[in-house]
């Protein structure tokens, strides 16, 4: 479902919609008694500053993914822990009040190749009960593979195959600025595709400016 409010935007939605998701509001998404997961995304430990950004924006991407899935609450951290043992993690979670924990790595193989990881911490169970891996070869593969990792991991907790849509936003009348969310979780505002939008209906409100 699309809803408009004083837009003067044309949307074109390519998102594979219509899957087992409903949608959900801005209230609905600050309900208390949801799973919470936190995102401590994929961290670049290769030592190549030129994976810095790009495994950045992946782990952007992943808590955007996220967020827009109505059975968790995503919460995002710039926290980076260096023992990410089972213990650790339970300790992190008692803290501070988490259910689980989504977290990943970039580093190099004994073969010189970039080893991707993504893994999910439950809290309930005390143990990583997912752990999926892949390899690349340049910085070139990061979005590739950084994304296929994310439909795999997201799709073992949703418990089917995830696939990701995008909505395509252009402004085709007077110029103008406009605040743009979908599901209640704002995204960047102008015109410009918006990727990594998970399969299903979802609800987008764009509203313009105030000058």
């Amino acid at each position: 479902m699309i809803s408009y409010r004083r837009t003067a935007l044309f949307i074109m939605a390519t998102v594979a919609v219509f899957a087992s998701l409903s949608p959900i509001s801005a209230e609905d998404a600050s309900v208390a008694g949801k799973p919470r997961i936190i995102v401590f995304g994929f961290v670049n430990l290769t030592g190549d500053a030129s994976f810095s950004i790009p495994t950045e924006t992946a782990t952007e991407n992943l808590a955007f993914t996220l967020k827009l899935l109505p059975k968790y609450e995503a919460l995002e951290t710039e926290l980076i822990l260096r023992n990410l043992s089972d213990e650790t993690l339970a300790k992190y979670c008692l803290l501070n009040r988490r259910d689980f924990i989504l977290y990943g790595s970039l580093d190099e193989d004994s073969e010189g190749r970039q080893l991707y990881t993504l893994s999910l911490f439950d809290r309930e169970k005390g143990e990583t009960t997912i752990h999926e891996s892949d390899t690349g070869n340049s910085v070139l593969d990061v979005f590739t593979i950084t994304d296929r990792l994310s439909a795999s991991v997201l799709g073992t907790i949703l418990g089917r195959r995830l696939t990701f849509g995008s909505i395509e936003i252009r402004n085709i009348g007077k110029p103008a600025e406009f605040d743009v969310s979908i599901d209640g979780v704002p995204v960047k505002s102008g015109e410009g595709t918006i990727e990594h939008i998970p399969d299903g209906p979802h609800t987008v409100h764009i509203a313009r400016k105030d000058s």
